[in-house]
């Protein structure tokens, strides 16, 4: 990782891969909830074993964000599991269309495949408005 040469960062993106046969046994939505943030499903993938999968994270106090999970044989990653974790920090919360429109057609806004588990789902304008919500007055500047 390395350090930004700006100000402000729209925001991060980690990657890794475990080798053959080694599962990763690693749950980002069960990471996330440990360290205290409330994590609600957006868009999830179709398929549990591979695609993206989209939420909204917050926590008080905590500047919220919109979390993109890709994962290949997740969560039993049984044969080569592949992570990639990306987290907006610019606030901006993007539609269903514009996700499919970035190249992710198998985006959905049916979250019943609970890949990590039981997420809470939530509206693209709910999640639009929590993120005004929790932004407003925290110095954070608060999505267009």
């Amino acid at each position: 990782m390395t350090i930004p040469r700006t100000a402000t960062v729209p925001g991060m993106t980690f990657e890794w891969s475990a080798p053959e046969g080694q599962p990763l046994n690693f749950n980002p939505v069960k990471a996330f909830r440990n360290a205290g943030f409330k994590v609600q499903a957006l868009y999830c993938a179709s398929m549990v074993s591979d695609g993206t999968n989209y939420f909204v994270v917050s926590a008080p106090g905590k500047r919220p964000g919109f979390l993109s999970i890709y994962a290949f044989d997740a969560p039993t990653a049984t044969s080569v599991a592949s992570w990639s974790i990306s987290y907006r920090l610019d606030g901006y919360i993007p539609s269903l269309a514009e996700v499919q429109n970035g190249g992710d057609l198998l985006a959905t806004g049916d979250c019943s495949t609970e890949t990590f588990g039981h997420v809470e789902q939530i509206s693209h304008a709910g999640a639009v408005a929590l993120m005004k919500r929790m932004t407003s007055g925290s110095g954070i500047e608060a999505p267009r």
